[in-house]
Protein backbone atom coordinates (compact mmCIF):
# COMPACT_ATOMS: atom_id res chain seq x y z
CA UNK A 1 0.00 0.00 0.00
CA UNK A 2 1.42 3.65 -0.98
CA UNK A 3 1.95 6.13 1.77
CA UNK A 4 -0.78 8.28 1.91
CA UNK A 5 -4.74 8.38 2.83
CA UNK A 6 -5.82 5.49 0.52
CA UNK A 7 -9.47 6.38 -0.93
CA UNK A 8 -9.43 1.86 -1.28
CA UNK A 9 -8.86 1.35 2.51
CA UNK A 10 -11.83 3.59 3.51
CA UNK A 11 -14.03 1.98 0.90
CA UNK A 12 -13.03 -1.37 2.65
CA UNK A 13 -14.11 0.18 5.78
CA UNK A 14 -16.99 1.22 4.22
CA UNK A 15 -18.29 -2.45 3.00
CA UNK A 16 -17.17 -3.63 6.27
CA UNK A 17 -19.62 -0.89 8.43
CA UNK A 18 -22.15 -0.12 6.99
CA UNK A 19 -24.00 -3.47 8.51
CA UNK A 20 -23.10 -2.21 11.93
CA UNK A 21 -25.18 -1.36 14.24
CA UNK A 22 -25.40 2.78 14.90
CA UNK A 23 -23.53 2.13 18.60
CA UNK A 24 -20.47 0.45 16.65
CA UNK A 25 -20.22 3.15 14.41
CA UNK A 26 -17.96 5.46 16.84
CA UNK A 27 -14.69 5.60 16.61
CA UNK A 28 -11.27 7.46 17.73
CA UNK A 29 -8.60 8.34 16.10
CA UNK A 30 -5.29 7.23 17.03
CA UNK A 31 -2.08 8.94 15.62
CA UNK A 32 1.46 8.53 16.65
CA UNK A 33 5.15 8.58 15.18
CA UNK A 34 8.22 6.23 15.04
CA UNK A 35 11.62 6.15 14.10
CA UNK A 36 12.63 4.08 11.14
CA UNK A 37 15.77 2.85 9.71
CA UNK A 38 16.70 4.68 7.06
CA UNK A 39 16.80 2.88 3.42
CA UNK A 40 15.65 3.23 0.19
CA UNK A 41 14.63 0.75 -2.14
CA UNK A 42 13.62 0.82 -5.38
CA UNK A 43 10.08 -0.70 -6.52
CA UNK A 44 10.37 -1.98 -10.40
CA UNK A 45 6.27 -1.97 -10.58
CA UNK A 46 5.74 1.31 -9.57
CA UNK A 47 8.82 3.09 -10.91
CA UNK A 48 9.27 4.50 -7.61
CA UNK A 49 12.04 4.93 -4.66
CA UNK A 50 10.48 3.53 -1.43
CA UNK A 51 11.80 5.83 1.53
CA UNK A 52 11.91 9.25 1.18
CA UNK A 53 10.04 12.56 2.98
CA UNK A 54 6.45 12.49 1.29
CA UNK A 55 4.17 15.69 1.92
CA UNK A 56 0.55 15.62 2.16
CA UNK A 57 0.32 15.53 -1.53
CA UNK A 58 2.03 12.37 -2.07
CA UNK A 59 4.86 13.93 -3.81
CA UNK A 60 8.42 12.99 -2.78
CA UNK A 61 11.17 14.90 -2.14
CA UNK A 62 15.16 14.09 -2.12
CA UNK A 63 15.22 13.59 1.56
CA UNK A 64 15.37 10.31 2.91
CA UNK A 65 13.12 9.07 5.56
CA UNK A 66 13.84 9.10 9.23
CA UNK A 67 10.14 8.94 10.51
CA UNK A 68 6.72 7.62 9.86
CA UNK A 69 3.50 9.08 11.07
CA UNK A 70 0.82 6.24 11.14
CA UNK A 71 -3.23 7.00 11.48
CA UNK A 72 -5.31 3.87 12.86
CA UNK A 73 -9.04 4.78 13.13
CA UNK A 74 -10.34 2.60 16.33
CA UNK A 75 -13.63 1.41 16.79
CA UNK A 76 -15.13 2.06 20.40
CA UNK A 77 -17.28 -1.09 20.09
CA UNK A 78 -15.75 -2.99 17.68
CA UNK A 79 -12.51 -3.79 16.55
CA UNK A 80 -11.03 -2.71 13.15
CA UNK A 81 -7.95 -0.49 12.52
CA UNK A 82 -7.93 0.89 9.18
CA UNK A 83 -4.74 3.15 8.62
CA UNK A 84 -2.66 5.75 6.80
CA UNK A 85 1.08 6.47 6.75
CA UNK A 86 3.43 8.90 5.69
CA UNK A 87 6.91 8.15 5.73
CA UNK A 88 8.67 12.22 6.97
CA UNK A 89 12.29 12.87 7.42
CA UNK A 90 11.99 13.95 10.62
CA UNK A 91 8.59 14.95 13.01
CA UNK A 92 5.48 15.86 11.30
CA UNK A 93 4.16 19.74 11.63
CA UNK A 94 1.30 20.13 13.89
CA UNK A 95 -0.30 22.48 10.87
CA UNK A 96 -0.42 19.36 8.74
CA UNK A 97 -1.75 17.05 11.29
CA UNK A 98 -4.68 19.21 11.21
CA UNK A 99 -4.99 19.47 7.63
CA UNK A 100 -4.75 15.18 7.67
CA UNK A 101 -7.10 15.44 10.94
CA UNK A 102 -9.63 17.09 8.77
CA UNK A 103 -9.09 14.85 5.84
CA UNK A 104 -9.57 11.44 7.93
CA UNK A 105 -12.23 13.16 9.91
CA UNK A 106 -14.41 13.87 6.47
CA UNK A 107 -13.96 10.72 5.03
CA UNK A 108 -15.25 8.40 8.24
CA UNK A 109 -18.07 10.79 7.90
CA UNK A 110 -19.06 10.21 4.45
CA UNK A 111 -19.18 6.37 5.53
CA UNK A 112 -21.29 7.22 7.97
CA UNK A 113 -18.87 6.34 11.23
CA UNK A 114 -18.74 9.48 13.97
CA UNK A 115 -15.37 10.07 15.41
CA UNK A 116 -15.93 10.97 19.18
CA UNK A 117 -12.27 11.12 19.99
CA UNK A 118 -8.31 12.40 18.74
CA UNK A 119 -5.64 10.33 20.54
CA UNK A 120 -2.13 10.96 20.69
CA UNK A 121 1.08 11.05 22.77
CA UNK A 122 2.82 14.08 24.44
CA UNK A 123 5.49 14.71 21.66
CA UNK A 124 6.43 18.49 21.41
CA UNK A 125 4.26 17.94 17.76
CA UNK A 126 1.33 16.41 19.23
CA UNK A 127 1.38 19.52 21.93
CA UNK A 128 1.89 21.96 19.24
CA UNK A 129 -1.21 20.61 17.34
CA UNK A 130 -3.46 20.70 20.76
CA UNK A 131 -2.58 24.24 21.22
CA UNK A 132 -3.54 24.69 17.00
CA UNK A 133 -6.94 23.32 17.67
CA UNK A 134 -7.68 25.46 21.11
CA UNK A 135 -7.59 22.51 23.87
CA UNK A 136 -6.47 23.86 27.31
CA UNK A 137 -8.15 22.59 30.83
CA UNK A 138 -11.27 24.77 29.72
CA UNK A 139 -12.21 22.99 26.40
CA UNK A 140 -11.13 19.28 26.06
CA UNK A 141 -12.68 19.36 22.01
CA UNK A 142 -12.32 21.00 18.91
CA UNK A 143 -14.63 21.02 16.04
CA UNK A 144 -14.27 19.68 12.49
CA UNK A 145 -17.70 20.51 10.48
CA UNK A 146 -19.40 21.52 14.04
CA UNK A 147 -18.78 17.64 15.10
CA UNK A 148 -17.37 17.50 18.49
CA UNK A 149 -13.78 15.29 19.10
CA UNK A 150 -12.60 14.99 21.78
CA UNK A 151 -8.57 15.05 22.24
CA UNK A 152 -6.81 13.10 24.34
CA UNK A 153 -2.95 12.20 25.79
CA UNK A 154 -2.96 8.48 25.68
CA UNK A 155 -2.88 7.07 29.45
CA UNK A 156 0.59 5.36 29.65
CA UNK A 157 2.33 9.14 28.37
CA UNK A 158 0.20 10.90 30.95
CA UNK A 159 1.45 8.29 33.91
CA UNK A 160 4.99 8.89 33.06
CA UNK A 161 4.60 12.87 32.64
CA UNK A 162 3.33 12.39 35.69
CA UNK A 163 6.33 10.61 37.40
CA UNK A 164 8.43 12.91 35.80
CA UNK A 165 6.98 16.52 36.68
CA UNK A 166 6.94 14.79 40.25
CA UNK A 167 11.11 13.94 39.84
CA UNK A 168 11.56 17.32 39.33
CA UNK A 169 8.79 19.47 41.37
CA UNK A 170 6.70 19.22 44.61
CA UNK A 171 3.23 18.87 44.20
CA UNK A 172 0.61 20.64 46.07
CA UNK A 173 -3.18 19.82 46.47
CA UNK A 174 -5.49 20.13 49.59
CA UNK A 175 -2.90 22.93 50.81
CA UNK A 176 -0.20 19.61 51.35
CA UNK A 177 2.59 19.66 49.42
CA UNK A 178 4.56 16.44 48.14
CA UNK A 179 7.93 15.99 46.86
CA UNK A 180 9.98 12.72 45.50
CA UNK A 181 12.13 13.06 48.21
CA UNK A 182 9.53 11.16 50.31
CA UNK A 183 9.65 8.29 47.80
CA UNK A 184 13.53 7.80 48.28
CA UNK A 185 12.79 8.22 51.74
CA UNK A 186 10.11 5.28 52.13
CA UNK A 187 12.41 3.05 49.26
CA UNK A 188 15.52 3.67 51.30
CA UNK A 189 13.79 2.32 54.22
CA UNK A 190 11.50 -0.32 53.06
CA UNK A 191 14.77 -2.08 51.37
CA UNK A 192 16.96 -2.19 54.13
CA UNK A 193 13.70 -4.37 55.78
CA UNK A 194 13.34 -8.09 56.25
CA UNK A 195 9.94 -8.48 54.83
CA UNK A 196 9.57 -5.22 52.23
CA UNK A 197 6.16 -3.73 52.03
CA UNK A 198 6.92 -2.77 48.15
CA UNK A 199 9.33 -5.73 46.98
CA UNK A 200 9.16 -4.58 43.38
CA UNK A 201 10.67 -1.23 43.91
CA UNK A 202 14.38 -1.09 42.45
CA UNK A 203 16.79 1.26 42.02
CA UNK A 204 15.56 1.91 38.20
CA UNK A 205 12.17 2.77 39.96
CA UNK A 206 13.25 5.59 42.14
CA UNK A 207 16.32 6.89 40.21
CA UNK A 208 15.62 5.63 36.58
CA UNK A 209 17.90 6.64 33.49
CA UNK A 210 16.79 8.23 30.31
CA UNK A 211 15.63 4.71 28.96
CA UNK A 212 13.82 3.31 32.09
CA UNK A 213 12.06 6.20 32.03
CA UNK A 214 10.64 5.34 28.77
CA UNK A 215 9.33 2.27 30.54
CA UNK A 216 5.58 2.09 31.45
CA UNK A 217 5.80 -0.56 33.81
CA UNK A 218 8.75 1.53 36.28
CA UNK A 219 6.19 4.69 36.12
CA UNK A 220 2.83 2.70 37.10
CA UNK A 221 5.07 0.97 39.96
CA UNK A 222 6.01 3.47 41.48
CA UNK A 223 2.80 5.60 41.77
CA UNK A 224 1.10 2.25 42.39
CA UNK A 225 -1.25 1.61 45.28
CA UNK A 226 0.84 -0.83 47.11
CA UNK A 227 3.64 1.57 47.19
CA UNK A 228 1.06 4.45 48.49
CA UNK A 229 -0.44 1.63 51.31
CA UNK A 230 3.64 0.97 52.47
CA UNK A 231 4.26 4.61 52.83
CA UNK A 232 1.21 5.55 54.77
CA UNK A 233 2.07 2.85 57.25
Amino acid sequence: MDAGLQDNIFEILKIKTETFQDINKYCAICIDEMSLKTHLFYNIARDRVIGKHGNLDSEYSLLPAHNVAVIMVKGICESWKPFGYFFLHSTMQASDLVKIIEQVVRKLKAINLKVIALISDMGSNFYKLSKLLNIDTEQSYFKVDEEKIFYIFDSPHLIKATRNNLHQHSFVYNDKRTSWKYIEEYYESDKKAEFRSSPKLTDAHVNPNNFQKMKVKIATQVLSRSVAAGMKI
